[in-house]
């Protein structure tokens, strides 16, 4: 439906006069807005007129460019009218019309009695129809068809009211819409009111505040600006008026009225407020009990008012909780500050409350009053103690506090013993400045004093072996320089200096006695050698205790210096070998020895020397060398020792430094030439300079000869003799071999050398070396053999060949070979040392960085692939013709080649020179410019532009020339011959080809010969076109591009069209929006528009675009609502083009905010384009609003829409509430209220109208500030909408309710029940109900209900109760208090119950009760308390019980004794009427046992105490014993290895840890060290348990001994000495390292050492790769804690090469073991062989049917010189690859160790391999793994083996008892096993050898069965295939009948069916008969066979 204006009729009594016409929203409008929940909507927009704008270039067809319409509510797009389609023909419907009826407040009107409808036509006819009631909804229902479209008049009559005209309007309108129509009331105005009061009082208009009955706050005016006369005109008669008076300093005046048509008074009187209360003092005690302090300021009664307090001053004596319960700390003063707020009928008052704490008086304290602590001591001289107590209960201090005392007490005598004391001193400590009384006490406790222990024991003493101090003590005398103070150590401390002086005085021979052992006294520890005994002297204050009887000497070894020691020791010459003495020193030759002897005084009987040098480390009575020592000064160590004692030895010395070893033979070197190739010293093994063993030739000069220079020496004895040889030799092997007949044979000629130097002249071309022969002074012989010299005098031959030019001509670089060839002659060649290549280009020497390009030089390294020829072997590859390839690599018509050889014995040969060759391979290149024109920003031109090509190439053909003209995008190639013949469209040649070198002959052009064109580019026609040309020009496979100058070559126009411009718009919706160009009626939009930009050019340039774009709020204020970057985006290119139209979309506008937007573009030529400037407003934002309520003070503000309200404004006084809106963008249109009022019973929180429901309500305009006075419930509504027609909601969720009824009064009822004596015995159960009521249809709800207890006339108790907040509106409250029967012992007691609802008002009641909860107090007093440690005791012991009580009750107390019988007196029973009334029994304990007892006593009025004394006490007279047992048993007697704990055990009732004491003894190697400590016990009844665990190394004992509680002492429990050894014994292998290559002597040696070392102990394993178990030989020798067994020397024979590993264990005496492997090779005749791991658990094997890598380690002491690998399948070698296997060097220092690796793919095929692996060391041993009897051979089978069984068949009957069955067993190999099986078990197993035996044909008898037998064969081979047969199922049986009826089943299941009928007596005859005569053939057959 199209839009139309509506007016709003607004009540008379509002003061709005408009017409009297309804309002009728759009039916669409309460559609949208039923749709939506929020708070903030969008309202119908009053469309207005849109003015159309002078057509604008850009703009639409129909010349407008858009207009200006607000939005509907609920829709975000424009509202520009759209045309209405052609309505639908609908279904005939009723016709019905609906409206309601509300007063002018707002209220609907129910009542319709006489309700009168009458609709009339423009021609005065009235529509005759029916009215409907449906709730407040009136319907109207015409009783024929109206014309829809007929624009009808209406009235309506309603008794009580006013007639009502609407505005004229169609029937279609009025039934689609639900109009709400508002009748004004007839009541009559009301007149005026005066209120009369004291007018001296300066009340204003604003101290009154008036409310109707709904709670509206009314604003009434003042008659003639009389204050307290207002007029009433605004208000009906009867209205309801509610008033509150409220002025500053005087109470709070409340009333009410009814509006009536004549003047009113009012009577009020004005009343100032009181004062609550003022300063106050309070008196206390310290120790009185909590009290309320609001109980004692006397506030009044109807004080209403919230008191806080604050305490000011001294806290530390007073504290508050929330209750405001003051609990007294400490004495002194306090103040407290209280703030007593203003009321209704109260001034605001703040005063202070002093509480005075006075400190409790405790009278006199007399001995009674103290628990002493335990008055005993030790004996310490002197006749004081200090001893400490506590004040018990019988002082009255305050529960929980505690003073405690300190005494000085003073007895009659210090000695021991048990005395009276007296009280010397006496302090009070701890919380006594709270107390104030008296000390009166005298007489302290009994003191008892016992005896001190005086600790001692013996000092272990020490001297020196040999001493004066040492010949005492053998002669069993302590030294005479220890005196007895000295050996002894006294272990006390004296606790005074009476003691301490009473202690000197004592004389200590009198007491102890120190006697020494007669031993040998050898080096180290001698245990027990001193005894102490402790004589029998009593005295009573002292006892003498020892921890140690005994102590232990230690004998130090000898301290005389190494030179006094070596002077008792001399040469023996008859036990020396091989020694030569020079000049003072001694020389040994390797294998002699020198003898010594220890004189008699040195006091030792044994000299122990150890070289530490010459490979022995073990002590000997002689230097012995060893054969293999080389020369080296001997060092060593010497000590003395006595063979008696291990330990009786002195120290280590040096040997001194005479001796030295000379096993070398003389040294040769070779100062110049040749250098030693190999040398031979004392006739051994030859060692090479060379690992390789090769003769090195380093001199080769065919001509001259010349002299060898030789340096000789000898450190030793001296060089003897010096003679060499020239010896010519053949190959290494023969030089090896001369070299051994030097030295071993005789025919060698030998010449003198002369002054060092050896003259060597050429003779015959050959191999020559030089061998030099010496000798020393004590027969050591060097032989020494030079490297080798050759003579040559041949040249060398030079070849060129294979030249890759044509005709001697090339485009690129020219290839040749060369090849070279030293010749040999008498069998001697030095190969090519060098060859030189010489390249000339116009006679110019050629160089290049390119290998064996131009000129260039080759060497030997070159040539043969080794630095030099030095070497036989290499001089074979000197014999070989060597070939080289060249290049030359030159740009020249004159080109020359030559190639220069030389040998390495320096001849000399040249090629001949090849001369004329020619190479042109230079690259071309093309140069271009344009001509001078200037480009239109940069790219533009208005005219032709020419460009000149310049080509370089020294051979220039034009043909090759290419020219890429590019036209409009378009590239095309041309030539230049098409161009000078004007066949080209947009180019022209306009000056032709120039060459640079035209009058040059073709030899001698260069590469810088150019060759020049010009063009013309562009056309004669005025048409825009782009171009760009390029040049190429094509030589030798490549393309030369055409370099520009500035090297630019971009593309260039020329233009001449005009761009043009536009802007379109979308809202993503419709594409191209009108947007208006008139700034005074800009576009409205409620959603975001995005501006397309759209240019149409040929040349288009971004950079050229200008967008402008202003962007301003409301206020006309610019603000940054659109992006600046998105404008400048405009210019970086990114455009959308299509042909010339290019489009660019701007970013959206998206923000609110009042836009203008235009479009400018200037084209390359200059032209310039702009568009008209648009203007739009986007606002999609809604307005925002305020609602502030001021409540008394207090102001809230709200501005949010919520659906939930509750009540926070409940006050008696007036609310104001004040509005506030704006909106950023097109700012406020209207603001409206509404006053929405909840149900009587809303609380807490509530529902609140939705917005669907605010859109239907009456909306007023707002006007100034809102005030509600009277007594209501409302919630205030505000509805802002901005010129864009957005909507917002505001509430104030805060309800506001105003109310002045007071509370009803509180009931009070007791729940508990008093007691048989009248008397409440505990706490007094009562119920508290309290109820507000309604009055003047609202209730404000109870905020507290209070409840006191008065104690006399003191609160003892006080509790607030917070019934529920202003919101929750609580009306009743019901709760359960109890009387503290702890704060209210007393029959004076009272409950108070106080009232207070949310507006003030308060009620109260109060009760009366009594309380008795005093128990008895019980305590407990003995006659004695120093039984040991408090309560040990071995005498009667008596309590004696006291009873406090008023109301004691006899009948109702007990004495409870546990743990034995005890004495109970009768009670003696007082009665003085007090609390402290005291009750006497007693208690006597007389028997033995562990007691405790316990009191209880029960009053008259039901109150208990129960007291009972749970400190056990005890008579104990039982000894304690002690037991021992271990976790481990001693080996050999006294040995343990590990851990060894002993399991300690105490059998005593009264234990005490304390009480055990253990002296442990512990020692290692004679030295003292820690002992351990006995564990934690634990305890089972009188069984107690503890450990003593013995963990370190070392020799132990120890005493145990125990004392319990009472004194008992056990027996002494004595453990003799056990070993403890954790240690496992040390094992050291010498002579052969761990990982070696042994090829010499091998003697390897085990040293084993250990503290408790065990001969008996010692294992020698010795095991090789081949020989497995070896039987160890060898020697062994004693050392100080252990031995060494040294190993035979191994054979020198072949067979004894193997790779070894020696194990060596060993056991000591407590049983620790140790094994340590070393692994060694001896290698004397060459490499070992082993297997991996892997590979040796294969191997051992020998049939797979899987294959495996083979990994074979090789040994050897030398490097190999070759080797190889060979495997061989089937008898035939297989070709090895080289990915096949791997050889891999994992040599380490002295070991030479191989590793070859064999793929597991070699073995892929079946078959038996053998692998060899071959080698050949350095010194020529040749070895191969099967040599050394480690051969690699296997076979691979993957061929599963097969099985039959034969003699039966499948499915067949056999008659028989049993039958023989056969096996059939093949294989291609080696079948290994067949399981036979019979119906899934193994009946039997075959074996290899079985199936060997029979040739794979096997028997088994089968055995019969009435059922079915299924045979099947599993079958295995050698190399673990497995294969299974099929079954073969059988029956054999004699049974008649089962063949019979299996045969038969057989037959009938075969033909498909089963039969059914059978005769059975025929079946049973035939199968007996059958069955007969089968047997009897069976019994038959077995006589045949018997």
């Amino acid at each position: 439906m199209s839009y139309k204006t509506y007016k709003r009729v607004l009540s008379g009594s509002l003061g709005a006069v408009l017409a009297t016409t309804s309002v009728i929203a759009p039916a669409e409008a309460f559609a949208e807005e039923n749709n939506s929940s929020s708070s903030t909507e969008e309202s119908t927009a009053t469309p207005t007129p849109t003015p159309t704008p002078a057509p604008t270039e850009g703009s639409g067809s129909n010349g407008t460019s858009g207009t200006s319409p607000t939005t509907s509510e609920g829709t975000g797009t424009p509202a520009t009218p759209t045309p209405t389609p052609a309505p639908t023909p609908a279904p005939e419907v009723k016709q019905e019309a609906e409206f309601k009826l509300v007063d002018e407040t707002g209220t609907p009107i129910t009542d319709l009695t006489g309700l009168e409808f009458k609709m009339t036509a423009p021609d005065g006819s009235v529509v005759d129809g029916d009215l409907e009631k449906n709730g407040d909804v009136i319907k109207f229902i015409p009783k024929a068809k109206v014309d829809e479209t007929t624009v009808f008049n209406y009235t309506i009559k309603l008794p009580g009211y006013a007639d009502f005209t609407g505005e004229p309007i169609t029937f279609d309108e009025l039934k689609t819409t639900l109009p709400v129509l508002v009748l004004d009331s007839r009541k009559p105005a009301g007149a005026d009111i005066t209120f009369k009061y004291d007018k001296t009082i300066p009340l204003t208009k604003a101290d009154f505040k008036f409310t109707k009955k709904d709670g509206q706050e009314i604003n009434l005016s003042l008659v003639d600006d009389e204050v307290g006369h207002f007029n009433l005109s605004t208000l009906k008669e009867g209205d309801e008026v509610s008033y509150v008076i409220n002025h500053e300093g005087y109470k709070k005046v409340k009333g009410s009225f009814k509006v009536a048509t004549t003047a009113m008074e009012e009577n009020i009187t004005l009343t100032k407020l009181e004062e609550a209360s003022k300063d106050k003092e309070i008196n206390k005690i310290y120790g009185d009990t909590a009290f309320n302090l609001k109980d004692l300021l006397e506030m009044p009664n109807d004080y209403d008012g919230n008191l806080t307090y604050t305490i000011e001053e001294g806290d530390s004596v007073i504290s508050l909780d929330s209750n405001q319960l003051a609990t007294i700390s400490n004495a002194g003063k306090a103040k407290i500050r209280v703030k007593a707020p203003k009321t209704d009928n109260f001034k605001e008052v703040d005063f202070v409350v002093t509480v005075n704490v006075a400190k409790k008086n405790l009278g006199k304290i007399n001995s009674s009053m103290i628990d002493w602590e335990k008055a005993e001591k030790t004996f310490d001289g002197k006749d004081e103690m200090k001893l400490k107590g506590v004040l018990n209960s019988k002082a009255g201090l305050k529960s929980g506090d505690e003073i405690k005392v300190s005494a000085t007490l003073k007895t009659n005598t210090s000695s021991v013993g048990t005395h009276e004391s007296q009280v010397k001193k006496l302090d009070f400590l701890g919380n006594t400045s709270n107390y104030t009384y008296e000390a009166d006490v005298d007489k302290g406790p009994d003191v008892t004093i016992t005896a001190k222990n005086y600790k001692v024991s013996l000092k272990d003493i020490s001297v020196s072996y040999g001493s004066q101090e040492w010949k005492d003590l053998v002669a069993g005398k302590v030294p005479e320089n220890y005196k007895l103070k000295d050996i002894l150590d006294f272990q006390t401390n004296f606790d005074s200096e009476e003691e301490k002086a009473y202690f000197e005085n004592l004389d200590i021979k009198d007491f102890l006695e120190v006697s020494v052992k007669k031993d040998k006294y050898m080096v180290g520890e001698v245990k027990d050698s001193l005894t102490l005994t402790i004589k029998d002297v009593p005295n009573g204050n002292f006892k003498f205790a020892a921890d140690k009887l005994t102590a232990n000497i230690t004998i130090k070894e000898d301290e005389r210096s190494s030179e006094d020691l070596w002077s008792h020791i001399s040469i023996d010459n008859d036990s020396s070998k091989n020694i030569y003495q020079k000049d003072g020193t001694t020389f040994i030759k390797p294998g002699g020895y020198i003898g010594l002897n220890l004189q008699e005084d040195s006091g030792y009987n044994k000299v122990n020397i150890r070289t530490t040098n010459l490979g022995t480390n073990e002590y000997s009575d002689k230097i012995s060398i060893p054969e293999t020592v080389v020369s080296k000064d001997v060092i060593g160590k010497f000590y003395l020792s006595h063979t008696e004692s291990g330990t009786t030895r002195t120290k280590e010395y040096d040997l001194p430094d005479t001796f030295k070893v000379d096993a070398d033979a003389p040294v040769i070197n070779f100062v110049d030439g040749s250098k030693i190739f190999a040398a031979i010293f004392n006739a051994g093994t030859t060692t090479f300079s060379d690992a390789d063993q090769a003769v090195k030739f380093s001199k080769a000069n065919s001509k001259d000869g010349y002299v060898m220079t030789l340096s000789s020496n000898d450190e030793g004895s001296g060089l003897k003799s010096l003679k060499y040889s020239l010896v010519k030799i053949t190959s290494d092997e023969d030089a090896k071999a001369k070299i051994k007949d030097a030295v071993f044979a005789d025919d060698t000629t030998w010449e003198d050398v002369k002054n060092n130097a050896i003259a060597v002249k050429g003779a015959d071309e050959g191999y020559y070396i030089v061998i030099v022969k010496a000798k020393d002074n004590v027969g050591n012989e060097s032989v020494y053999a030079s490297n080798g010299m050759v003579f040559d005098t041949t040249n060398p031959v030079v070849n060129i060949k294979d030249l890759s030019s044509t005709n001697n001509y090339s485009t690129k670089d020219i290839t040749y070979k060369v090849s070279l060839v030293d010749p040999v002659t008498n069998g001697v060649t030095t190969g090519i040392a060098k060859a030189d290549v010489i390249v000339k280009a116009n006679g110019q020497v050629l160089q290049s960085d390119k290998p064996n390009t131009n000129s260039f030089s080759l060497t030997t390294k070159d040539l043969y692939g080794v630095d030099s020829i030095d070497t036989f072997t290499k001089f074979d590859l000197a014999k070989v013709e060597k070939e080289f390839a060249g290049t030359i690599d030159a740009d020249s018509n004159d080109i020359s080649l030559e190639v220069i050889a030389y040998d390495n014995a320096g001849n000399k040969v040249s090629s001949n020179e090849i001369t004329g060759l020619r190479i042109d391979k230079s690259k071309a290149s093309v140069s271009a410019r344009y001509d001078d024109s200037v480009l239109n920003n940069g790219k533009y031109l208005a005219k032709n532009r020419q460009l000149t090509v310049s080509i370089t190439d020294r051979n220039f053909v034009e043909n090759n020339t290419t020219v890429h003209l590019t036209i409009d995008g378009t590239t095309k190639d041309y030539n230049i011959q098409d161009i000078r013949d004007g066949k080209v469209k947009g180019i022209k040649l306009v000056a032709d080809k120039v060459d640079s070198q035209a009058d040059r002959q073709e030899k001698d052009y260069t590469n810088d010969r150019t060759n020049t064109y010009v063009f013309e580019i562009g056309g004669d026609e005025a048409e825009s076109h782009s171009y760009k040309a390029d040049v190429s020009y094509f030589k030798n496979g490549e393309s030369a591009k055409a370099v520009f100058e500035n090297g630019v070559n971009e593309e260039f126009v020329i233009d001449k069209v005009v761009p043009e411009t536009r802007i379109a718009f979308t809202d993503g919706v419709n594409f191209d929006v009108p947007v208006s160009t008139d700034a005074s009626s800009p576009t409205y939009v409620r959603k975001g528009l995005s501006a397309v930009l759209v240019v149409t050019e040929d040349n288009f340039d971004p950079a050229s675009v200008n967008v402008y774009v202003t962007s301003k709020n409301a206020k006309g204020e610019d603000n940054p609502a659109h992006s600046t970057e998105a404008v400048k985006a405009t210019k970086l290119g990114k455009w959308t083009s299509e042909n010339n139209v290019h489009t660019f979309v701007l970013d959206a506008f998206e923000e609110d905010s009042n836009y203008s937007l235009a479009l400018e573009y200037t084209d390359f030529a200059g032209n310039t384009q702009k568009t008209a400037t648009y203007h739009f407003t986007i606002d999609k934002t809604a307005p925002t609003g305020t609602l502030n309520v001021s409540d008394g003070g207090n102001a809230t503000s709200y501005n949010s829409l919520s659906d939930k309200g509750s009540f926070s404004h409940v006050t008696k006084s007036a609310v104001e509430v004040g509005q506030v809106s704006d909106d950023e963008t097109s700012g406020i249109a209207s603001v409206k209220y509404y006053l929405y009022h909840p149900s009587l019973d809303a609380k807490g929180s509530f529902g609140l109208p939705s917005v669907d429901e605010l859109r239907s309500v009456e909306w007023k305009d707002w006007n100034g500030t809102l005030s509600l006075t009277e007594d209501q419930q409302t919630v205030v509504y505000q509805r802002i909408e901005d010129k864009a027609g957005n909507v917002t909601y505001v509430n104030t969720s805060g309800a506001i309710l105003i109310d002045n009824t007071a509370p009803s009064q509180p009931q009070i009822t007791f729940n508990s029940q008093a007691s048989s004596n009248n008397v409440f015995a505990g706490n007094v159960s009562t119920t508290i109900r309290v109820e507000d009521q309604v009055s003047g249809g609202t209730y404000s709800g109870l905020n507290t209900v209070t409840v006191e207890v008065f104690n006399g006339s003191t609160v003892s108790q006080s509790q607030t109760f917070t019934v529920g907040s202003k919101e929750d509106r609580v009306q009743a409250f019901s709760t359960n208090f109890t009387i503290d029967a702890g704060l209210n012992n007393s029959n004076s007691i009272t409950i108070r119950v106080t009232s207070v609802d949310w507006a003030g008002n308060t009620s109260s009641s109060e009760q009366k009760l009594s309380i008795d909860t005093v128990a008895p107090r019980i305590e407990i007093v003995w006659d004695s308390n120093d039984g040991r440690q408090g309560r040990y005791y071995n005498r009667n012991r008596t309590a004696s019980i006291h009873i406090y009580e008023r109301n004691f009750n006899p009948n109702a107390t007990s004495i409870n004794v546990q743990g034995g019988n005890a004495q109970i007196s009768g009670w003696s029973v007082s009665g003085d009427g007090t609390d402290n009334s005291v009750n006497t029994a007693t208690v006597t304990f007389a028997e033995d046992g562990d007691y405790t007892f316990t009191v209880n006593s029960t009053d008259l009025a039901g109150n208990s105490a129960q007291q009972s004394h749970t400190e056990l006490f005890t008579i104990d007279k039982t000894v304690p014993t002690i037991n021992v047992t271990w976790d481990k048993q001693l080996v050999n007697g006294k040995y343990v290895a590990g851990t060894r704990t002993a399991t300690i055990t105490v059998v005593e009732h009264n234990f005490n840890a304390s009480g055990f004491t253990a002296d442990i003894k512990a020692a290692l190697e004679s030295q003292g060290i820690p002992a351990p400590s006995v564990s934690g016990w634990s305890s089972n009844g009188d069984t107690h348990t503890a450990t003593l665990t013995f963990s370190s190394d070392g020799d132990y004992s120890f005493n145990l001994n125990f004392e319990d509680l009472a004194g008992n002492r056990s027996n002494s429990y004595s453990e003799n000495e056990f070993t403890i050894d954790s240690t496992n014994p040390a094992i050291e292998f010498d002579g052969v390292a761990d990982g070696s290559s042994n090829k010499g002597d091998v003697r390897p040696s085990v040293k084993f050492s250990d503290r408790n070392y065990d001969k008996s102990g010692i294992t020698l394993r010795l095991k090789g790769y081949r020989h497995k178990e070896v039987v160890v030989t060898g020697s062994y020798s004693e050392t100080a804690q252990g031995g060494i067994i040294t190993l035979d020397n191994f054979p020198h024979d072949a067979d004894v090469d193997d790779v070894y590993t020696l194990t060596a264990e060993a056991v000591d005496k407590a049983g620790n073991k140790t094994t340590k492997s070393i692994t060694f090779s001896i290698n004397r005749f060459g490499s070992n062989y082993y297997f991996s791991v892997d590979s040796e658990k294969y191997l051992d094997k020998y049939y797979h049917n899987k294959e495996k890598d083979i990994v074979i380690h090789e040994v050897n002491t030398d490097s190999l010189k070759n080797n190889s690998v060979t495997v061989i399948r089937d008898g035939s070698a297989i070709a090895l690859k080289d990915s096949d296997f791997s050889v891999k060097d994992v040599s380490t220092n002295g070991w030479k160790e191989y590793i070859y690796t064999i793929k597991d793919s070699v073995f892929e095929k079946e078959g038996r391999y053998e692998i060899t692996v071959n080698s050949e060391d350095q010194a020529g041993n040749k070895q191969s793994n099967k040599i050394k009897e480690k051969p690699a051979s296997f076979i691979i089978d993957k061929t599963n083996p097969s099985s039959v069984v034969t003699g039966v068949e499948n499915g067949e009957i056999y008659n028989a008892i049993d039958r023989e069955i056969g096996i059939s067993v093949s294989d291609n190999v080696l079948a290994s096993e067949v399981e036979l099986l019979v119906d899934g078990k193994v009946a039997k197993v075959y074996s290899e050898q079985e199936i060997k035996e029979s040739n794979g044909n096997l028997k088994y008898t089968l055995k019969n069965s009435k059922s079915w037998q299924v045979v099947q064969l599993k079958t295995k081979d050698a190399a673990g295939n497995e294969a299974t047969s099929e079954e073969t199922k059988v029956l054999i049986t004699p049974d008649v009948a089962t063949r019979t009826l299996n045969s038969m089943w057989m037959k009938l299941t075969g033909l498909g069916f089963i039969v059914t009928l059978i005769s059975a007596g025929l079946l049973w005859f035939f199968i007996k008969k059958k069955d007969k005569e089968e047997q009897e053939e069976l019994e038959n057959n077995d006589e045949r066979r018997l």
